[in-house]
């Protein structure tokens, strides 16, 4: 199991751009930019499966952005939210990751506020079994929390677990959705351990604000 309590020991923690950071919308270097992106095929879990520190879906889909395709890998789950948006922490931040044939690695990441619960939780928590990788039985419709992302954030990071793999394509979405208490106590009920890394350097990189 990755130890979170001992970030410092992580290889290769400390090299180059890492992920995540705080975004602050005053600093952004363009407020104004209009990434070209389109879902060419419906995101859709089919498996889930325990990771440890959180569980992920792993099914298939298509996105393109400015015309590269990107082929969905896996969504799984940080609590609380990695990325602070303008220093606010959200209870939890959802990681879409996607790559090109030429395992270049995307990631898209929504944050989770409380609300309204959210029918697709419920599913995936009513789906998971500790230790297990099982097979849904009725795929999960991912596309909609991809859609309608007026206001994102982009810039250059890495994975936020080892191996920190960098050239990573952040972009994080401002707007939260909702999920309920009830469906975040379940989840930590679950995983009672944070599975946030913490804030990473800047090192005067670019963040870029616009519409997907």
């Amino acid at each position: 199991m990755l130890n979170y309590r001992q970030q410092d020991k992580w290889d290769n923690g400390n090299e180059g751009f890492q992920s995540p950071i705080s975004l602050i919308s005053d600093d952004v270097i363009n407020n104004q930019t209009d990434w070209q992106f389109d879902i060419k095929s419906p995101i859709l879990g089919q498996l889930i499966e325990d990771s440890n520190n959180t569980f992920r879906i792993t099914g298939t889909g298509n996105v393109t952005i400015n015309q590269i395709n990107f082929q969905f890998q896996e969504l799984h789950f940080h609590a609380p939210s990695e990325h602070l948006i303008d220093k606010q922490q959200y209870p939890m931040e959802w990681h879409f990751v996607f790559k090109t044939n030429a395992m270049q690695t995307m990631v898209i990441g929504k944050m989770a506020t409380e609300g309204k619960s959210s029918p697709v939780f419920d599913s995936i928590l009513d789906e998971y079994v500790s230790g297990e990788q099982t097979k849904l039985s009725k795929h999960i419709d991912l596309t909609p929390f991809l859609q309608g992302l007026d206001h994102v954030y982009h810039y250059q990071g890495s994975l936020t677990t080892p191996p920190l793999t960098q050239g990573v394509e952040w972009y994080v979405g401002k707007d939260p959705f909702s999920l309920s208490e009830l469906q975040i106590e379940r989840y930590q009920d679950i995983f009672a351990l944070p599975n946030n890394r913490k804030i990473q350097p800047m090192k005067h990189r670019p963040v870029s604000f616009g519409k997907m």
